[in-house]
């Protein structure tokens, strides 16, 4: 998405709870397993077309409500993927570290 001006998603209390709910938490799972980004999205839009979201615009929806997420409650989104992170990321750091 490109925006001609500074983008400002609408606030989490503007989206049906349920929905919110359901992509959040498919998200924040999904990214806390160390998914790539475009596989969390997916899993994310899945969840929201089965929770009732309509299947047009979904994508679109989906990335809005984790902007808002994000804004709003970034600690608990990204939690787990912060965790994931510093599980997995200095591994990689020392197995570099050992090639040079």
């Amino acid at each position: 998405m490109a925006y001609d001006h500074f983008y400002q998603p609408l606030p989490c209390s503007h989206r049906p709870e349920n929905l919110l709910h359901a992509v959040g938490t498919a998200y924040r799972e999904a990214r806390g397993q160390g998914l790539n980004v475009v596989v969390c999205l997916d899993l994310a839009e899945a969840v929201y077309i089965a929770a009732g979201g309509p299947e047009t615009g979904a994508r679109d929806a989906v990335v809005d409500m984790i902007a808002s997420l994000s804004a709003e409650c970034g600690d608990w989104l990204w939690e787990p993927a912060q965790k994931w992170l510093k599980r997995h990321v200095p591994a990689v750091v020392e197995m570099q570290e050992d090639v040079e």
